[in-house]
């Protein structure tokens, strides 16, 4: 399974270099502008991958995520092209956008 994240959280963003968890893979994508000499960081999106055998890793990474979006809730985060407001967060709500994620991929390619 494969989860994208972006977000204005400065915090977050370096919370998730370091983030550990058993069946998770973090993969930075970084886009740059070329702006003369020096290329300027115009965008991050933060690859996950999470192993498909590991429900605990994808629990586990939920409610981390949850944590650090709540801490900072008027910073902006799109997980999966939806946006999340962490002034009304629920946890469920990012639960949710995993197992939607779950299901397209099974429908897209056969397996979970």
């Amino acid at each position: 399974m494969s989860i994208a994240l972006k977000t204005t959280d400065k915090n977050l963003a370096d919370d998730l270099q370091a983030v550990k968890i058993d069946g998770l893979t973090v993969h930075p994508r970084i886009a740059f502008k070329d702006s003369g000499s020096v290329p300027v960081v115009i965008d991050t999106i933060w690859q996950f991958t999470i192993n498909h055998a590991s429900e605990l890793a994808l629990a586990l990474f939920a409610s981390w995520l949850y944590d650090k979006i709540k801490r900072n809730p008027k910073e902006k985060t799109i997980i999966n092209g939806q946006t999340i407001s962490g002034e009304n967060i629920q946890i469920t709500q990012i639960k949710q956008i995993f197992v939607n994620n779950i299901i397209i991929q099974k429908n897209d390619n056969g397996k979970p």
